[in-house]
C-alpha cells in the first residue's frame, strides 16, 4: 500500500477541527525568518458563514498530516489576512507561526547585564512560548560596546522588535534561533548537518528515483577564487581590526569579494567570523530543487543528500525552504530548496 497516497489532514482552530478545508501550504524555512501558512476553506462549510471569521483575528491555528500513523503537526501560528471570494464561495487564509509575537513587539531595553541565553529565555516567557535554549556567558553590552549602554537598541542598532534582538543575539553568538509549534529554540548551529533523507534522481542511480522533479544550479561566479574581509572597531582598546580569508577556486582573475563590519571583535573573533562567512558564500555555488511527494521527517533545519547524478552535485545540502501543499484534487506534496551543505 502507497502511504504517500493516504495522506489526513487536520486543521484546528482554538483546538476545534476546521470544517470544509480545500487545500493548504505550509513553508518552513531556516533564514531567520516566520515561517507561514495559507489555507482555502468553503464557506458553507460552517453553519456561521462568513460571520465566524469576525472573531478569529486572535485565534491560534494548527495544521497537521498524517500518513501511516498518527498526525504530525506541520506549523503553530496566527491569521494575518483573510481573503473572501463570494461568488465563488472560498475563504483564503494567510498567516505566520508563533514567530510573529515577536515581530509585533517593538523593543526598547538594553538588556545590556545579562547574556543572550537569559534574553531569549525572558522575551519567550512574555510571549508564553517555552524555551529550548542553550546557556551563554557574554553579557550583551560586550556585543554592542559601553557607549550604547545608556541608549536604547533600536535607535543605534536598527532593532525595532523582539525578532530583530532575538536573530541579532544569535548572529553573534553563532546559533540557529527559530520556533516550532509553541517552543523558542535558540541553541548552536551544529557543525555538520547528517542527512535526513536521500534524495535518488535518475534511474542509474543507486536508489530508485524518489523525486517528481529537480532542478539543479551551480553559481560559476563562486567557482573562482572568493575573498571576505571582516572590519572592526574595538572600542575599549582602540584598535581597527582587519581579517581577510580568500578560497583558492578553480577559476582565474581577480576574486569575488564580500565587505562585513561588526564592532569590538578581537582579531581572532575577526578571523573565526571572516571563514564562517566564507564558509556561508562558497555553499551557495550548489543549489538544488526537488518537488517530490510530502513526508513529515524533515524541517529547514535538516540537510539531505543527493544521489544519481554522477557529477559534483552529488553531494549533501543544507535545506533553505521546505513547502508543503495539501489538496483534495492533488494530496499530498512538497518543495525542498537547498545549498550545499558547506565547505
Amino acid at each position: 500500500m502507497n502511504v504517500w497516497r493516504q495522506p489526513v489532514s487536520q486543521v484546528v482552530c482554538d483546538g476545534q477541527p476546521v470544517a470544509g478545508v480545500m487545500s493548504w501550504e505550509v513553508s518552513d524555512t531556516s533564514k531567520f525568518a516566520a515561517n507561514s501558512w495559507k489555507l482555502s476553506i468553503s464557506i458553507n462549510s460552517d453553519p456561521g458563514g462568513l460571520a465566524v471569521w469576525d472573531n478569529r483575528t486572535n485565534s491560534t491555528f494548527e495544521i497537521s498530516i498524517g500518513l501511516q500513523s498518527g498526525l504530525t503537526s506541520l506549523i503553530t501560528g496566527q491569521p494575518d489576512t483573510i481573503d473572501v471570494d463570494p461568488i465563488e464561495g472560498v475563504i483564503h487564509v494567510e498567516g505566520r507561526d508563533l514567530t510573529s509575537r515577536f515581530l509585533s513587539t517593538r523593543i526598547s531595553e538594553t538588556f545590556a547585564n545579562q547574556t543572550s541565553s537569559q534574553v531569549a529565555g525572558l522575551l519567550a516567557q512574555r510571549q508564553g512560548l517555552s524555551g529550548q535554549i542553550s546557556p551563554t556567558n557574554t553579557p550583551i553590552g560586550r556585543f554592542y560596546g559601553s557607549e550604547h549602554d545608556r541608549v536604547t537598541l533600536d535607535r543605534y542598532n536598527r532593532i525595532n522588535n523582539e525578532w530583530d534582538l532575538l536573530v541579532w543575539l544569535a548572529d553573534h553568538e553563532g546559533f540557529s534561533v527559530y520556533v516550532t509549534g509553541s517552543t523558542l529554540v535558540f541553541a548552536p548551529v551544529p557543525a555538520v548537518l547528517n542527512p535526513v533523507l536521500t534524495l535518488s534522481a535518475t534511474p542509474n542511480g543507486p536508489l530508485v528515483p524518489n523525486v517528481k522533479s529537480l532542478r539543479l544550479n551551480r553559481a560559476y561566479s563562486l567557482a573562482g577564487p572568493v575573498s571576505v574581509t571582516v572590519k572592526s572597531w574595538n572600542s575599549q582598546s582602540q584598535i581597527n581590526m582587519v581579517q581577510t580569508v580568500t578560497s583558492g577556486g578553480n577559476g582565474q582573475g581577480l576574486p569575488a569579494a564580500y565587505v562585513f563590519i561588526r564592532p569590538n571583535l578581537t582579531s581572532g573573533q575577526a578571523l573565526a567570523l571572516a571563514n564562517q562567512k566564507l564558509s556561508a558564500i562558497l555553499a551557495h555555488q550548489y543549489m538544488i530543487m526537488a518537488e517530490l511527494p510530502g513526508e513529515v521527517l524533515l524541517t529547514s533545519q535538516d540537510s539531505v543528500s543527493l544521489v544519481g547524478t554522477n557529477s559534483a552535485f552529488d553531494q549533501n545540502y543544507a535545506i533553505e525552504t521546505i513547502t508543503r501543499t495539501f489538496s483534495v484534487m492533488d494530496g499530498f506534496n512538497e518543495v525542498i530548496r537547498a545549498r550545499s551543505q558547506g565547505t
